[in-house]
C-alpha cells in the first residue's frame, strides 16, 4: 500500500543521503548508479538527475524521490515481476534475448533525452546474466529487480 511504498522510499532516500542534510546531491546520485553497474556514462547520469531534480535546484528532495519512485515504481509482488518480465519476453519462451532486451531499452526513453545505446544494453545484459548462456531467465529477472529496488 501507498504508506508501506512511501515509508521504505523514506528509508532508501536516507540511504542515498551519506551526510545526513536531507537532500540527495548529484555526487550522492551518480555513486549509487556506480555502484549498481547499470549505468557510468556521468553525461546519462546527469541527465537522470535533472530529471529527477523538478525544480531546478541541484539537489533531489524527498518529495522528488517519492514522486519519482512512485512514477517509476518497480514491480514488488511475484505476479507484478511476472508480468514485467513478459513485456520483454516477447516469444514467451521464458527468457530475454539480446534482442528482446535491445528492442525495450533501445526503443523507450528512461528519461527525456535518455535513451540506451546498442553497447549500454549488452552491458546490461552481461550484468543481469549471471549464468552466462546469453539469456535472463525469471531468476536473474529477479535478482535484477531485487537489487535495484
Amino acid at each position: 500500500d501507498y504508506e508501506r511504498r512511501v515509508a521504505d522510499y523514506t528509508a532508501a532516500f536516507h540511504g542515498m543521503d551519506s551526510d545526513g542534510d536531507g537532500t540527495i546531491t548529484f555526487e550522492e546520485f551518480k555513486s549509487l548508479w556506480d555502484k549498481s553497474g547499470f549505468m557510468s556514462n556521468d553525461g546519462d547520469i546527469k541527465i537522470l538527475f535533472n530529471q529527477v531534480d523538478v525544480d531546478g535546484d541541484g539537489t533531489i528532495s524527498l518529495k522528488e524521490f517519492i514522486e519519482l519512485n512512485e512514477r517509476y515504481a518497480m514491480p514488488s509482488t511475484e505476479e507484478e515481476i511476472r508480468e514485467a518480465f513478459k513485456v520483454f519476453d516477447k516469444d514467451n519462451d521464458g527468457f530475454i534475448t539480446s534482442d528482446e532486451l535491445k528492442r525495450i531499452l533501445t526503443k523507450y526513453q528512461v528519461a527525456e533525452d535518455l535513451r540506451m545505446d546498442e553497447d549500454e544494453v549488452e552491458e546490461v545484459m552481461s550484468y543481469v546474466d549471471t549464468n552466462g548462456d546469453g539469456c535472463i531467465d525469471f531468476d536473474e529477472f529477479i535478482e535484477m529487480i531485487k537489487e535495484i529496488t
